[in-house]
C-alpha cells in the first residue's frame, strides 16, 4: 500500500577485482543497461532472458571498480556476497520480488548482516552486525542485492557534504569538483552515478533530501510516524526523535515501486483525513496544470514566521543528547552477543577513532543517566517549538496542499570549500513538522 501523506513539503530540487561470469552476450546486454538501468527495464531483462541476475550484478561491480575511485560513493563492496546472491537467484527461477536483482547501495549507519556498520568512523570498523536492519530485511525479502556500504558523513555529522575517514570526500557525479552534500550523500552519488539502481540514506535534517537534491534524483523524507519510525531498527541513531530512513531512485517509477516493496504493510491503516487530502492532491495533480498561489502572510512578515521555526530548532541539541544514551543502548545491545561494544560506555575504548565533534556529543551522552526517556524534561521546549512550527506551516499552507521551496540557496558547495549553515534553507521546515518531504 502507498502512504504518501499529506500535507508534504516538496522540496526541488578503492578498487576491487571482479570475476568473469555469465555469457558474453549477457554481460553486454547487462552493461548497456546499467548507466541508466530502471527497476522494470531489470525485471524484463531477466524475465525476457536477455540478461542473468549473475550477469547483471558481475557488470555492476565492473562499474563500480572503474568509477568509484573517483567518486568516493562507497566505503566497502562485498562483490562476493552480491555474487552468491544472484547465482542464487538464478538458481531459483523467475523473480523473486518486486526489486529482484536490483543493485542497493546503502549508507554505512545501517546494519548488513556481516558486514561492519562503521558510519565512516575507524573506531566503528570491527563492528560486524549480526543481523540485517529493517530496511535491508525488507530490501532483501523483496529481491534486492545489497551491493555496497555507502560512504556518508562521518558519523552523520554534516548535511553539506559526505566525508568520512574510512571513505574519503564523496563527490558530485554530475561535477566532480562539488559536494554531494550530506550526510546520505554515497547513497546518492551511487544511484545518480549507475553504481546501483536504489539507494537508502537516513534523514534527520535533510540527509537525504538534500543529496537528492544535489544528485538530482527522486526521493522522500516519510511520514514521522510509528510505521516508517519502525524501519530505523538497525541503524545508528543520530537524533531518535527525527531519524527516519528515506529510499533514492533516479525516476518517479523506480521510487514508487521500491516504496511500495520497502514500507508497505498489511497492518497499516491511513488516517481518513490524510486518505481524503492524498486523494484530492493526486485529482489536482492529474488535470493538465498545476494552480500555483503564491503566499501571502496577511501583512505578517513571512522572515519573522521562519525565524520562529529556526528558533524552535535550537532547542534539539540538549534534547538529543538527553535521550541518545538510550537509544545509542539499544542499538548496541544488537551486537551484545557477538559485537565490541556492549553499550554506550563501551565506545570510549575506540574515542579516538571518532570526529572531534562527535566525540564531545559522546562525552555529553554517556554523562546522561542509563536509559533516559526522550520525554524528560530537556526535551519540554524543543516539543513546544516543534509545535509551534507545526501551527506555523499550516498557517503558511492555508488551502495548498504542496510547499515548493529549494533545498539550498546556492549550488553544491565546492569540496574544498567550508559552507555556513545559512547556505542551507529546507532541512529545519520538514523533519520539525513530521511531514514528509520530497524531492525531484
Amino acid at each position: 500500500m502507498r502512504t504518501l501523506m499529506l500535507p508534504m513539503l516538496l522540496l526541488l530540487a578503492a578498487c576491487w577485482v571482479l570475476p568473469a561470469s555469465g555469457s558474453i552476450d549477457g554481460r553486454k546486454a547487462a552493461a548497456g543497461l546499467l548507466a541508466n538501468a530502471s527497476i522494470s527495464g531489470i525485471l524484463s531483462g531477466i524475465r525476457d532472458g536477455r540478461f542473468t541476475c549473475e550477469d547483471l550484478i558481475s557488470e555492476q561491480l565492473r562499474r563500480i571498480d572503474a568509477y568509484n575511485a573517483s567518486l568516493a560513493a562507497f566505503i566497502s563492496v562485498d562483490k562476493e556476497a552480491a555474487m552468491a546472491a544472484a547465482k542464487a537467484k538464478d538458481s531459483q527461477g523467475g523473480l523473486s520480488g518486486a526489486l529482484h536483482c536490483v543493485p542497493v547501495a546503502v549508507k554505512d549507519n545501517a546494519d548488513v548482516k556481516g558486514v561492519p556498520t562503521t558510519s565512516g568512523a575507524p573506531a566503528l570498523r570491527t563492528m560486524t552486525a549480526a543481523s540485517d536492519s529493517a530496511v535491508v530485511a525488507r530490501i532483501r525479502a523483496a529481491g534486492g542485492i545489497v551491493i555496497g556500504k555507502a560512504n556518508m558523513a562521518e558519523m552523520s555529522d554534516s548535511g553539506t557534504s559526505s566525508v568520512s575517514t574510512l571513505g574519503g570526500v564523496c563527490a558530485n557525479p554530475w561535477d566532480k569538483r562539488r559536494s554531494c552534500l550530506g550526510s546520505s550523500g554515497g547513497s546518492g552519488a551511487a544511484v545518480a552515478a549507475g553504481l546501483a539502481v536504489l539507494g537508502v540514506g537516513t534523514d534527520t535534517e535533510g540527509s537525504v533530501i538534500g543529496p537528492c537534491t544535489a544528485s538530482g534524483l527522486v526521493c522522500i523524507r516519510p511520514t514521522q510516524n510509528a510505521q516508517f519510525e519502525a524501519m530505523r531498527e538497525g541503524v545508528y541513531p543520530a537524533f531518535q526523535r527525527q531519524d527516519l530512513v528515506g529510499l533514492m531512485a533516479r525516476s518517479r517509477g523506480d521510487y514508487l515501486t521500491a516504496h511500495d516493496a520497502v514500507y508497505a504493510t498489511e497492518s497499516y491503516s491511513p488516517d481518513p483525513e490524510m486518505v481524503r487530502l492524498h486523494n484530492r492532491a493526486a485529482e489536482r495533480l492529474a488535470e493538465l496544470g498545476a494552480t500555483i498561489q503564491r503566499y501571502r502572510t496577511n501583512g505578517t512578515d513571512l522572515g519573522a514566521k521562519l525565524g520562529v521555526i529556526f528558533q524552535a530548532t535550537s532547542t534539539k541539541p540538549r534534547c538529543s543528547n538527553s535521550c541518545m544514551k538510550k537509544s545509542l543502548n539499544d542499538y548496541l545491545r544488537r551486537y551484545s552477543a557477538t559485537g565490541p561494544f556492549r553499550n554506550a560506555s563501551d565506545l570510549q575504548r575506540v574515542f579516538s577513532g571518532f570526529p572531534i565533534s562527535y566525540q564531545e556529543k559522546l562525552n555529553f551522552t554517556i554523562s546522561q543517566p542509563d536509559d533516559q526517556v526522550c520525554g524528560a524534561a530537556a526535551c519540554d521546549p524543543y516539543n513546544i517549538g516543534r509545535s509551534n512550527v507545526t501551527d506555523i506551516m499550516r498557517e503558511l499552507l492555508g488551502d495548498a496542499d504542496v510547499l515548493a521551496v529549494p533545498f539550498t540557496a546556492k549550488l553544491p558547495q565546492l569540496n574544498s570549500v567550508q559552507p555556513g549553515l545559512a547556505d542551507q534553507i529546507s532541512p529545519a521546515l520538514n523533519p520539525y513538522t513530521g511531514w514528509p518531504s520530497l524531492a525531484l
